[in-house]
């Protein structure tokens, strides 16, 4: 279950593992908002060229967003006691626009977290870095989180619940594999989106009938 799993505060005391397994989207997350991304389109993938492209767009889009434009970050509740998630997640889902974000995130395939702040390229610091810090922009009941700082550094993160140890080790050690034998142009060159061009992404917008998200948050 490493693609379209959720593990869901179902209640009280009961979480749930729930997958999607028709998704054609994933999650792009950054500076904790959450933007929904196309990367199968009539069951063919979206070619890495393409999604460059894309990543440049809303690079371009969030330099362009003031403060008070932003969401708040809502990925920090899924950090949240069980119990405490569960009866804030009800809140949310009574929300129209809570819930159709909800939706769209717990199909996603996973997150992709463009960590952009951090560009520190000492061993030690990334792992603590990966390790310790930055929950605003996670989304920790999806089965797997890609996590990618400015520098290049990577790293995966699995929801225990969804994900056999072993499975996730031999997904990793395949996507390393794909990574050194890939030699493709479209994997070299990174294509750039012009500032001209116009390429407008859907923000995963949340509310909550009773009080302010930011002060749930």
């Amino acid at each position: 279950d490493l693609f379209s799993t959720n593990r869901i505060p179902a209640s009280s005391v009961c979480d749930v593992l729930e997958r999607r397994p028709y998704s054609s989207h994933i999650i792009i997350a950054v500076e904790g908002l959450f933007f929904p991304l196309q990367v199968i389109d009539d069951g063919e993938v979206v070619s890495t060229a393409e999604i460059f492209i894309q990543l440049r767009h809303l690079e371009l889009e969030l330099r362009g967003m003031v403060t008070g434009e932003k969401e708040a970050p809502v990925g920090v509740l899924t950090t949240l006691e069980r119990e405490k998630w569960h009866c804030i997640r009800e809140q949310l889902s009574e929300h129209p626009q809570s819930r159709y974000s909800l939706e769209v995130m717990e199909s996603a395939l996973f997150v992709t977290c463009l960590d952009l702040d951090f560009q520190d390229e000492n061993r030690d610091a990334v792992w603590r870095y990966f390790k310790d810090r930055e929950i605003e922009n996670r989304w920790f009941d999806k089965s797997m989180q890609l996590i990618v700082t400015r520098s290049g550094s990577a790293a995966l993160t699995f929801e225990s619940a969804a994900v056999d140890a072993h499975v996730a080790a031999q997904f990793v050690n395949k996507l390393w594999d794909v990574y050194e034998s890939d030699q493709t142009s479209e994997t070299t060159s990174l294509v750039f989106a012009g500032d001209s061009d116009e390429k407008r992404f859907e923000l995963l917008e949340w509310s909550c009938s009773d009080q302010s998200i930011w002060d749930l948050t």
